[in-house]
């Protein structure tokens, strides 16, 4: 995703700093407010979602750029999620497939074998895909901090 800014990429820069500083989100509210955990190592950027309560187990996480485009500047990135959701789902895959082979030498047979992986495969898949109700959230808030100021 790309989003433009007619602000130079030092402005996209010091704005990407101020609308994600933890001082912005100090003291609000969990209930009524959208708040963004951010890091950015010069022109790398990340951004999550923080949940109410607890760890947000596979949430989407924005990874990008700020970049220099043209007269202005762009953030220019993809969503994911975190490393230990991906970690999370190939030991889970891996639990599954020795469940699965362990029931194949049962007599389970090689159909039912081939449907059982396309169905772990087909659950894991569905988590680990970015939700589209988050990547609304995220592109209004990045467009939020991208628009001149």
């Amino acid at each position: 995703m790309k989003f433009a800014s007619e602000l130079t990429k030092e402005e996209l820069v010091a704005r990407w700093d101020e609308r994600t500083s933890p001082q912005r989100f100090a003291g609000s509210d969990d209930m009524f407010d959208n708040i963004y955990i951010a890091h950015r190592g010069g022109d790398r950027v990340r951004l999550a979602f923080k949940p109410r309560s607890g760890p947000d187990l596979f949430g989407t996480v924005f990874r990008g750029r700020i970049t220099r485009n043209g007269e202005g500047s762009a953030i220019t990135g993809f969503f994911t999620k975190t490393g230990a959701d991906y970690l999370l789902a190939f030991v889970l895959a891996a639990v599954m497939a020795v469940i699965l082979k362990a029931m194949y030498d049962r007599g389970l047979g090689v159909m039912n074998l081939y449907i059982g992986m396309a169905l772990c495969a087909a659950v894991l898949l569905a988590y680990l895909w970015p939700k589209r109700s988050s990547k609304k959230k995220y592109a209004a808030f990045l467009k939020d901090i991208a628009l001149k100021g």
